[in-house]
């Protein structure tokens, strides 16, 4: 029945209750059924009028990137926004999905930039596949915001050890823990992950954890790792799902004992690629475009570069490739870089890149 019946038809027949409780105030007034639903109406009114008008803010232009199966939203902190403490969650409305839909995601701060906050979405239903599939390439959009509200995580400010235990995309709300706490704290993590991207991506976005904890992160997806750059060393990944129970007793004897965590009964994650300790550039282009290969279609960076090359035909320029590159590449390269690669590109040497040609690069 929960996959037959959308999650907005089943949010709003929730509202209905209101119908009952309209009901339950004539039904029985000698019992003062009135007052007392009716102050408890009240209360809900005002609390709700009080996060329409004072913790509703405009986002004028978020960025969005999408990756293998979720989909990650950077976004300047609007006016008034302060995400205090360990973190929260914040309800979102993307007006160029659904102007009627909120939904809740866990958000924490960029570690580069104080001024600005992070959501990662996966794609678990018909909201989120849609946003997915709008972002066919690294764009600025504009969106709501309702929050932050404070989650359990926020009890995590009252032990001096804390360990996070996260599977998939729950690691958003370590993050916001582990952000706000690790230079006071020793926060230990424990990663579950099975989507390749989401992993490679909080690697290479430069997502820090604390350099007196483990991080554990166990991965069980089919396709090889590939990084752009070195692991902290602080941050070990293994092969498979972890024994949950066995490793946490070990995990809290060794903080106890300040003994060192023995993890020999779990096999290390081998064959993974550190693209910045790579000296050819076709090598790092082609690392590059095997990982964009598995979050975009060729179709999709093809029609991507063409609108930056501002041509009368479907053709890619050298300054639309530089654009389309340096947009949504992480690691970049220089004109010099990109010449030489455009000149590969470019069989007939007419100084635009056809589908064709662009396909074969």
């Amino acid at each position: 029945l929960r996959r037959k019946i959308s999650f907005e038809i089943r949010k709003k027949l929730h509202y209905l209750s209101w119908v009952w409780v309209a009901s339950l105030l004539f039904h029985a007034p000698q019992e003062h059924i009135f007052w007392i639903l009716g102050s408890s109406f009240l209360i809900y009114l005002i609390d709700w009028l009080y996060g329409v008008f004072m913790s509703t803010r405009f986002a004028p232009s978020a960025k969005f990137v999408r990756l293998e199966s979720a989909v990650m939203i950077r976004v300047r902190k609007p006016s008034g926004f302060e995400l205090k403490g360990a973190g929260g969650y914040c309800y979102l409305c993307v007006p160029w999905v659904s102007k009627l839909e909120w939904h809740a995601f866990s958000v924490f701060r960029d570690p580069f930039d104080a001024d600005c906050v992070c959501f990662c979405i996966a794609v678990a239903g018909d909201w989120t596949q849609k946003l997915h599939d709008y972002v066919r390439e690294p764009i600025y959009r504009r969106l709501w915001l309702y929050g932050p509200f404070p989650t359990p995580f926020e009890s995590a400010a009252d032990n001096d050890n804390v360990l996070s235990i996260a599977s998939g995309i729950g690691i958003t709300p370590a993050l916001s823990v582990i952000n706000s706490l690790a230079d006071h704290r020793k926060m230990h993590l424990i990663w579950m992950v099975r989507d390749a991207s989401l992993l490679e991506f909080m690697m290479d976005y430069g997502i820090t954890f604390d350099e007196d904890a483990y991080t554990l992160i166990f991965y069980s997806g089919k396709r090889e790792l590939i990084f752009r750059r070195s692991l902290p060393y602080n941050v070990l990944i293994f092969k498979g799902r972890p024994d949950l129970d066995d490793l946490i007793v070990s995990l809290i004897h060794s903080t106890k004992n300040r003994e060192r965590l023995d993890m020999t009964k779990y096999e290390p994650l081998h064959g993974h690629f550190d693209i910045e300790g790579s000296s050819s550039v076709e090598h790092r282009f082609y690392i590059e475009i095997t990982r964009l290969l598995l979050i975009y279609s060729v179709e999709e960076l093809f029609n991507a570069a063409v609108r930056r090359s501002n041509l009368n035909s479907r053709r890619v320029c050298f300054d639309g490739l530089r654009e389309l590159i340096n947009s949504i590449f992480i690691r970049k390269f220089s004109d010099e870089q990109l010449k030489e690669l455009f000149d590969l590109a470019d069989a007939d040497h007419t100084g635009g890149i056809n589908f064709s040609e662009f396909k074969a690069f």
